[in-house]
């Protein structure tokens, strides 16, 4: 069987070893552990997905070995550029592109003549790389998806504190449509409903109705560039006429108080309901999460979209409150930001490595798509992506490099290349 030369240590994908004020000796040690990389670049081989049934013990080895490489260098080894990994992605995809079970959403007219059997997943690492699987082609209503990018932009206009003042940070272990507020009468968090109609309320409130939306459409195709977000007014009329329970929330908000005293709530749920009908593909989605993961800045065009701070608070909330009432199990085995919508989008992001854009519209109990769910599940087994997998399989902290980088020669010796 013919195997693949890892390709995703060069220097444009490593992300360079933080030198913590070490000076002149730093410089010697960090020279060490690029000198532990060239070699495991020189003398691995990539393991096929199709080996960890075949040899085990041969995958296990290497996955010992690139551990120890994450521990030194600080950063998840992926062989993204490698024909081999987009072959694994795709079969991994093809697993369960005859899964059948969960439902589509019903409760948007329009989102329920969705075709259940669309299957997408696209990827975008961090300097641009991109790979797809499925119908990566076909748009899809972002839904709330499209609440991380408006948080973003909301929390550069007017910081976090202000945000804070009227939406809380806790996931709140309900129905992304529940009408709770917590003690202080605030949403729970900026991804839920509550919290979002409450985000669209903060975002250029002094504007006028169509510049307000004009605005959050070009700062959204920011991250998406060089793609652009579409639009599906059949999906808003759909969601608009049966957005019973997102009017109640946002009654509910105004009798406790929670808005300010000159928010126009039939308007501010327009708005709301005009960014989840943003469209767009896996591709296009895949990009917007690699800037999230790129810290903010889009990886193709280079450009900041959002600060480093904006980008980190982002992570953390889409981490603790991104999929609902499924957010601690997500958090637990999988332990990535993510965001799902209830089109059946799911977007997950691997910090300064890439994102992962998957779209399915069969829903699990709990408004998450179930292929993407599943898909994410198998794919962080199998690529280690989860962001504690070293804690059982690293190096002591107080390592010397130069041990370290004669160990992984060893181990890289031990492991067969046939």
């Amino acid at each position: 069987m013919t195997t693949k030369t890892i390709a995703t240590l060069s220097n444009e994908g490593t992300r360079s070893v933080k030198n913590k004020g070490v000076s002149s000796e730093g410089t010697s040690i960090i020279d060490k552990i690029h000198a532990a990389i060239r070699l495991i670049e020189n003398n691995m081989k990539f393991v096929e997905y199709d080996l960890l049934a075949q040899n085990p013990r041969r995958f296990e080895e290497l996955k010992k070995i690139l551990l120890k490489v994450n521990k030194l260098t600080n950063r998840v080894v992926i062989p993204v550029s490698d024909e081999s990994f987009k072959s694994a992605i795709d079969r991994l995809a093809m697993e369960f592109s005859d899964e059948d079970s969960g439902e589509v959403a019903s409760y948007i007219p329009k989102l329920a003549e969705a075709n259940p059997k669309d299957w997408a997943v696209s990827i975008c690492t961090v300097n641009g790389e991109t790979h797809s699987f499925g119908d990566h082609t076909k748009s899809f209503s972002l839904q709330s998806v499209s609440k991380v990018f408006m948080y973003a932009l909301t929390y550069e206009l007017i910081g976090v504190d202000k945000i804070n003042e009227r939406i809380g940070t806790e996931p709140s272990g309900r129905p992304f449509n529940s009408m709770d507020l917590d003690q202080s009468n605030k949403p729970f968090n900026p991804m839920v409903n509550a919290g979002a109609i409450m985000l669209t309320s903060l975002y250029r409130p002094k504007e006028e109705f169509p510049d307000r939306y004009r605005k959050s459409v070009e700062g959204i195709n920011e991250f998406a560039y060089p793609h652009s977000t579409g639009y599906d007014h059949l999906v808003y009329l759909s969601e608009i006429e049966t957005a019973h329970i997102n009017r109640a929330i946002s009654y509910r908000m105004l009798a406790n108080k929670a808005f300010a005293a000159d928010v126009d709530i039939e308007k501010n749920l327009a708005f709301y309901t005009q960014n989840c009908a943003m469209t767009a593909t896996t591709d296009v989605l895949a990009v917007m999460g690699a800037t999230l993961a790129n810290s903010g800045v889009n990886p193709i065009s280079k450009k900041r979209v959002i600060s480093e701070n904006c980008c980190r608070d982002t992570l953390t909330i889409m981490s603790t409150c991104g999929l609902y009432d499924y957010s601690g199990e997500f958090a637990f085995k999988i332990g990535l930001p993510a965001k799902s919508g209830v089109s059946g989008a799911l977007l997950i992001v691997v910090p300064e490595v890439m994102s992962i854009a998957m779209y399915s519209p069969k829903l699990d109990t709990c408004g998450n798509s179930v292929r993407g769910i599943k898909f994410a599940e198998k794919l962080v087994q199998c690529f280690n992506l989860h962001p504690y997998e070293n804690f059982t399989n690293s190096l002591p902290s107080n390592i010397d490099p130069g041990d370290a980088q004669r160990q992984i020669q060893e181990d890289s010796q031990e492991v067969p290349t046939t």
